[in-house]
């Protein structure tokens, strides 16, 4: 057996697992579906809701499995009389005070409370006690709150914590009166609305979404979200031709963000459906003349002709085809088919706000993904600034060190948020990004760099003592401020600290790059 694998029987079936899993992972892996609210992968553990319970064989009691690791020869059972009766209680606790509002609520169809209420059916109802009502309201313009409907998972809480660093909502009072809120009554935050994302009931909602449409009406399309080159997935819900909001909620996508959107991403729709919004192409069939509303196959006729037209007088090399950078990937791989194989031209460009030829000539190993990053033990930041430019990186990097325990160290002339959570942040000079990058590869150019950077030389040191003490992988990211010559330098980087099985990741074609050495 591999010495990683260990053995866990689940309800009389053996498998083989991942030491370190945790049994709630486990189980649902293996289609044993276990209930849960308050857990959430990836985030700090709850274990307040008490639904994940089951039997594990020589323990007296049951067991939440959110907070088991599995170890080797465990028995668990996750279905029996006892365990259902135990978590159909728990379940009639958390509905105490939950008000039947379920016809005019916003989660209706979408509530994880209502669908294992209605899953399990003719629960006990033994509470003649008054409810512990309160007032709905608005938290910001983008979030609602109805307080009654809390079942205190603390799901928010921890997101806006952890994801987001925030900490923006939190839990007040105690016993029968905490209540999820805000420091001041208002949300004083970005506004992501990932709070709202993973709330499992309708407590927190969508404020520009409320009391508009049931989930059910909705058509659900898929795509990839265009305002950063993270590439997140989203399903864009629409009624008619209307689009009327985008989630990334599990049931309807399972894209590398899991769950997780920046404001932008989740409530920068509204352009879609704006009246002032151009709907169809327009054409202008002569120089200095009006542009003409048109349809798509004449807009295409149109270009088509004056393609070969130009082709014909000038050369296919008299074409040039420019890509956005908002395109996806594959767009934009299309694109280039069409240019190089159809027209057949040699001009083909994207417009990004930078080159990165220099960087990619010269890389010094493959590219690293968001889940490297995750689970980095060291990051390096030079410039750039994650979390207005690529959020879901930012977010990354967060977690990486709060839930990780990895050490970031930031090279930056301004003092970016993510500076809270750096282990050392190097204050360096505006515009001497180039210098920082030469201090590293070299250990000879430190004390020129340093004078240049406005810094103390042992800060260099204590940077490279960092990462060559790091037990895992290192992750160099940088952001737009460095030059050709120092793009190059840095993708060679892999080779200069040491080692074999250099890796790198190309995070966006307008902000950050970034590359990881497995040590």
């Amino acid at each position: 057996m591999d010495s990683d694998l260990i053995k866990v029987t689940i309800n009389g079936a053996d498998f083989q697992v991942a030491k370190g899993a945790r049994l709630i992972d486990v189980c649902r892996e293996n289609d044993f579906a276990i209930p849960s609210f308050c857990y959430y992968a990836d985030l700090a553990l709850q274990a307040s809701c008490r639904m994940c319970l089951v039997r594990i064989e020589k323990m007296p009691k049951l067991q939440t499995s959110c907070t088991i690791i599995c170890t080797d020869g465990m028995v668990v059972t996750t279905q029996s009389e006892e365990i259902e009766k135990a978590q159909r209680s728990m379940l009639e606790f958390l509905l105490a005070n939950h008000p039947l509002d379920c016809p005019v609520c916003d989660r209706g169809g979408e509530c994880e409370l209502q669908e294992l209420t209605f899953d399990w059916g003719n629960l006990e109802e033994r509470f003649i006690e008054r409810k512990n009502a309160k007032a709905e309201r608005y938290l910001s313009p983008m979030v609602a709150n109805d307080p009654q409907r809390c079942i205190l998972c603390k799901r928010c809480t921890r997101v806006c914590d952890e994801w987001m660093g925030e900490e923006a909502i939190e839990a007040g009072n105690r016993g029968a009166n905490t209540v999820i809120g805000t420091f001041g009554g208002w949300l004083n935050c970005s506004q992501c609305g990932n709070c709202i994302e993973v709330c499992p009931t309708g407590t927190l909602l969508d404020g520009t979404y409320r009391h508009q449409h049931r989930p059910w009406e909705l058509t659900q399309t898929i795509s990839t979200c265009t305002y950063c080159s993270d590439g997140c997935q989203m399903s864009l819900g629409s009624r008619g031709n209307d689009l009327v909001r985008i989630v990334a909620r599990d049931r309807y996508v399972n894209g590398h963000n899991g769950e997780f959107l920046c404001v932008k991403g989740r409530f920068g729709h509204p352009f879609v459906n704006h009246e002032e919004r151009i709907r169809t192409p327009l054409i202008r069939y002569k120089k200095g003349g009006r542009l003409i509303p048109a349809t798509w196959d004449e807009a295409i006729r149109f270009i088509a002709q004056n393609i070969d037209k130009t082709v014909s007088e000038h050369g296919n090399n008299a074409v040039g085809v420019l890509a956005s950078p908002r395109l996806t990937n594959e767009s934009i791989y299309a694109l280039k088919k069409l240019a190089t194989e159809v027209i057949e031209t040699e001009n083909f460009a994207v417009s990004d706000a930078f080159s990165l030829k220099p960087f990619f000539d010269n890389l010094g190993g493959p590219l690293a993904t968001h889940k490297d990053i995750r689970h980095a033990k060291t990051i390096l930041l030079i410039g750039g600034e994650p979390e207005e430019l690529q959020p879901l990186t930012g977010k990354q990097i967060r977690q990486a060190v709060r839930n990780g325990g990895a050490k970031l160290i930031i090279i930056n002339s301004v003092p970016i948020r993510l500076r809270e959570q750096a282990a050392q942040f190097i204050h360096i000079n505006p515009g001497t990004e180039d210098a920082a990058v030469l201090a590293i590869a070299d250990v000879a150019n430190d004390s020129l760099a340093a004078r240049k950077m406005g810094i103390d030389e042992g800060e260099l040191a204590s940077l490279r003592e960092v990462i060559n003490q790091t037990l895992g992988d290192v992750v160099v990211m940088f952001g737009g401020e460095l030059s050709p010559p120092a793009q190059a330098i840095i993708a060679q980087l892999p080779f200069s600290l040491g080692g074999e099985g250099g890796r790198a990741r190309h995070r966006s074609r307008q902000s950050e790059r970034c590359w990881q050495r497995a040590q």
